[in-house]
């Protein structure tokens, strides 16, 4: 079922969006496992929600993940308003409010669900976008698993950062490095070995020093940047299919810590109290005179 919706970013700005969400006839289930957000390509060069790799990804998502997705056009594509950014920050913020406006809207459908993953996908500058983004607390806590998201970057355009950011590519660096050191989420990356942008030797030498137990790595022979042949799009849809959901995070949340920490506070205070009313208790009985059997 498909539902055409503006996502409002601010008084001037609302973006044209599609919700997609599973038919419950299949796999017999009654509401979405998860909720997953799909950017474009960059607007300025044709990037659209029915660009055919990010209908291919919604379509997987939704059928065979069974998970309900959003797709939207950034400002300035489509029906969208407002106007492109030439370093992506704009558009980086608009996906975090179409993160965070999904979210709500998912709680308020689906309000009987519990445990739903989110997977965050972007292509090519979407994968930009996509990275800075992070799923927020939520007024609903366990509508959400505890699992981290799942970000799937595909054609990450590492070869034109410079150009798609305006000399300001620190900014997605650093917000890609966050994800893998501090482990809150799992990142998937999909490239071709031939993309058009990103020479395979930069895809290497670039991912070399990101090794982590956070990161997987799909490198898809002969397809390039626009994943042209039906047999490379193939591929690339079989690895979102088969993507693993990052494991349940170790320790203790920020509740359960708080909890423990109170906890550990009333049992100190509680045994001051004691020591108090055992010295005073032993205070007051006399102590036997020298000499006394």
């Amino acid at each position: 079922m498909e539902e055409s919706v503006f996502v409002p970013v601010s008084d001037s700005v609302q973006l044209e969006a599609r919700i997609y969400n599973p038919s419950t006839s299949l796999a017999g289930s009654p509401a979405p496992r998860g909720l997953a957000i799909v950017a474009h390509p960059y607007g300025s060069l044709g990037g659209c929600f029915d660009d055919h790799v990010v209908c291919a990804l919604a379509e997987v998502l939704l059928v065979k993940r069974q998970f309900q997705v959003v797709t939207f056009n950034s400002r300035g594509v489509g029906q969208s308003t407002g106007r492109a950014s030439w370093t992506g920050a704009s558009e980086s913020d608009d996906y975090q409010h179409v993160l965070d406006w999904s979210m709500c809207n998912f709680e308020e459908q689906h309000s009987s669900v519990r445990g739903a993953s989110i997977v965050l996908c972007g292509y090519s500058a979407g994968s930009l976008y996509c990275s800075t983004s992070k799923a927020k607390a939520s007024g609903s806590p366990s509508t959400w698993s505890t699992r981290p998201p799942l970000y799937v970057l595909v054609s990450y355009p590492r070869g034109v950062l410079w150009v798609l950011s305006l000399f300001q590519s620190a900014r997605y660096n650093k917000a890609l490095n966050n994800l893998l050191v501090e482990g809150q989420a799992g990142v998937l990356l999909v490239y071709g070995t031939k993309d058009d942008f990103t020479s395979r030797k930069t895809y290497e030498s670039w991912i070399g020093p990101l090794q982590s137990s956070q990161l997987s790595v799909e490198a898809i022979e002969d397809a390039d940047h626009f994943w042209r042949t039906r047999a490379s799009l193939k591929k690339l849809v079989d690895c979102v299919e088969g993507a693993d959901l990052p494991q349940a995070a170790q320790g203790l949340s920020k509740v359960e810590v708080a909890e423990v920490t109170a906890l550990l506070q009333l049992l100190a205070t509680v045994e001051i109290s004691l020591a108090r009313s055992l010295s005073f208790f032993t205070l007051a009985i006399p102590s036997p005179s020298i000499g006394q059997a």
